[in-house]
């Protein structure tokens, strides 16, 4: 008899395991949508051009060279939104939430952003994106100076260290 309950268990758990993978995984997707993450990963990438276009004009380069680096990145550009669309991302993000949070926790999530604060906090989260851009921006061109007298007070230490 215990032979037959081990064998029906046997037989029966990877199903049971198969919908809890499932469910598992359709809580990721629902998170997904809830979070509108392919909506925010395609702005993500329409906005790349721009800012990495904005750099370039900083390099001390011909102006034709820097239209050929601008066609050369558009099209780079172009080829990443291809290979690397909704349909390539999705399953891979959700592969990420589920190895990360249990399906209770993102039940728990997708209840959340259901909610008007979820929803809010979801809207607020690109502001907040680049206001701490900024900050960090700004952060770091407060460093820079800092940066370079503690390199430049090395390069003295060093000189001098060299030469006695």
């Amino acid at each position: 008899m215990s032979r037959i309950a081990v064998l029906v268990a046997l037989v029966f758990l990877p199903s049971a395991l198969l919908a809890q993978t499932q469910s598992h995984i359709e809580a990721a997707q629902e998170l997904l949508v809830l979070t509108n993450t392919k909506e925010a990963t395609e702005q993500a990438f329409e906005q790349i051009y721009p800012l990495v276009n904005s750099m370039s004009e900083h390099y001390p380069v011909s102006d034709e060279y820097r239209e050929l680096m601008a066609e050369e990145m558009q099209a780079n550009l172009e080829f990443i939104k291809r290979e690397l669309n909704w349909s390539v991302l999705e399953p891979r993000l959700v592969e990420v939430y589920v190895g990360v949070y249990s399906e209770d926790e993102l039940r728990g999530l997708n209840e959340f952003y259901r909610t008007p604060l979820g929803q809010k906090f979801i809207e607020k989260t690109p502001e907040i994106m680049e206001a701490s851009s900024r900050m960090t921006m700004d952060l770091f061109r407060e460093l820079i100076p800092k940066l370079n007298a503690m390199q430049e007070e090395r390069r003295e230490k060093r000189k001098h260290r060299d030469t006695h």
